[in-house]
């Protein structure tokens, strides 16, 4: 048998485009492969269970993209940022679907097969 901890599940809460409801991700302690169209979620979900296990000023997001430039962060999460476009102006602006006072929750859910502990990783996001 099987030792060492196996995510059974994903949470997700106003996490990125992931919006308003929350998302369930069942995994059973399995592998998986994640596939999709550009802009499905996929690195989203992957930055998701990164928050989960690295510590906040180790985290590098959308590392999956292979992009150098950093354009995602705890706040473009938290707030659902989901385009970039130029102003009149040249100016960048992100348009978001939630405002500052929004709230960001992550779980997930772990279970060691040869011990039966079960733990649960949960971080929550919010703005003051």
């Amino acid at each position: 048998m099987n030792s060492g901890y196996r995510l059974l599940d994903l949470e997700i809460f106003n996490w990125g485009t992931f919006d308003g409801a929350i998302w369930h991700m069942a995994l059973d302690g399995h592998g998986c492969l994640l596939t999709g169209e550009n802009g499905t979620g996929k690195s989203t979900l992957i930055d998701a269970f990164l928050s989960l296990l690295v510590p906040n000023k180790r985290r590098s997001y959308n590392m999956s993209s292979g992009s150098e430039r950093r354009e995602r962060n705890e706040t473009t999460y938290v707030r659902g940022a989901f385009q970039r476009e130029k102003t009149r102006w040249d100016q960048i602006q992100i348009k978001y679907l939630r405002d500052e006072q929004s709230l960001s929750a992550l779980a997930g859910h772990f279970a060691n097969p040869l011990t039966k502990d079960k733990i649960t990783l949960a971080q929550f996001f919010w703005f003051e």
